[in-house]
């Protein structure tokens, strides 16, 4: 629709589209930009049929009650009693690109989710089929570039596994105890991965040419950020590769590093409120409350452990200020650069 305001003789665009705004497949600012070029959307509208004797004068279109049923799949719901007639000269079929399923048929079916797209278990890529995997946008719908290569990566690891009849990847408490550090082995100190007034830099997007000239032209409308704009943007990264490393031993639970999270990313519970599967913890519990393996399932010693505190660190929450570390009177935070790795076992 961007292209076609750009025209010369164009005097209005409009899009018809099944989808409410919340639904198009299409990015925000994209849309966004449409709208001050001047293009007027029909959503939640359907194509009826082209109107006209000898040349297109107009398309009938009727109202779309839902695009989706109730397991997610494409299955649009047409109110008949909403019909209009869009007064146009021209008309541009613009149906994008579908996931082609049709190699999946008949008992099969279940596995066809949400837009079409194929329901597959994101640990693995494994679908409801036996030997059949998917990865990419078959099964997130579209994404970047770099999900699709890591998410063919996984689907061609568990192929290899499935071929060699070998067990999958197994993870203990959801995520590996397996640490690989890399790089250099000293810890990063948080004044190196924190920005002051990291909480005030807003996100800012490259600044647009004004809409009236954009529509003129198909000169490039995004315009590239000053050099000071440029060193603004990328302090505000959050330096994900770096994360608190948490030393139990040396941890006195003074709560001090749970009172300066400015993101509430720490908290310290009972440990009798965290869900134990104790035979796959053994040798984590054993260590932490000094028993050996073969106790941990007698009465005094789930006691023990119940009056235990656990402390719980989420990591989609942190921000990687350094503040735990920082705020830690005895050392037992540290901020470092790892990798964390998935712990396979085989039988």
């Amino acid at each position: 629709c961007r292209t076609a305001v750009r025209l010369p003789g164009v005097e209005s665009v409009s899009v018809i589209a099944l989808e409410d705004w919340a639904e198009m497949p299409a990015d925000d600012a994209e849309i966004e930009d449409a709208v001050d070029e001047g293009v007027h959307f029909l959503p939640r509208k359907g194509t009826r049929r082209i109107v006209g004797s000898s040349s297109v004068e107009g398309i009938e279109v009727v109202g779309v009650k839902s695009v989706f049923d109730d397991q997610g799949r494409f299955s649009p719901v047409y109110n008949e009693e909403d019909l209009i007639v869009v007064p146009v000269d021209s008309v541009v079929l613009a149906i994008g690109q579908s996931i082609d399923t049709a190699f999946i048929s008949g008992e099969h079916d279940s596995i066809i989710g949400r837009n079409g797209v194929i329901r597959a278990n994101m640990s693995d890529m494994s679908t409801g089929i036996p030997g059949v995997f998917a990865a990419g946008d078959v099964v997130t719908g579209p994404r970047i570039f770099i999900e699709a290569i890591a998410a063919g990566q996984s689907a061609a690891a568990s192929v290899h596994r499935y071929l060699s009849q070998k067990e999958t990847p197994k993870t203990i408490f959801g995520v590996s105890t397996a640490i690989e550090h890399r790089g250099a082995p000293t810890p990063v100190w948080p004044v190196d991965c924190n920005v002051d007034g990291y909480y005030t830099i807003p996100r800012q997007n490259p600044q647009l040419l004004k809409p009236e000239f954009r529509r003129t032209n198909f000169e490039l409308a995004e315009l590239s950020f000053t050099e000071e704009e440029a060193r603004s943007q990328a302090s505000r990264c959050l330096t994900c590769h770096v994360n608190p490393i948490f030393v139990g031993d040396k941890c006195i639970m003074c709560g001090g590093c749970v009172d300066v999270c400015p993101e509430f990313a720490l908290k310290m519970i009972p440990l009798s409120e965290v869900d134990l599967d104790i035979p796959k913890s053994a040798d984590v519990l054993s260590g932490f409350i000094g028993v050996e393996k073969a106790r941990l399932g007698e009465t005094e010693v789930l006691q023990e452990l119940g009056r235990s505190t656990a402390m719980i660190w989420d990591g989609a929450r942190c921000i990687r200020c350094g503040l735990c570390a920082k705020r830690c009177p005895t050392g037992a935070i540290t901020m470092e650069y790892l990798e964390i790795k998935q712990e396979v076992t085989h039988t």
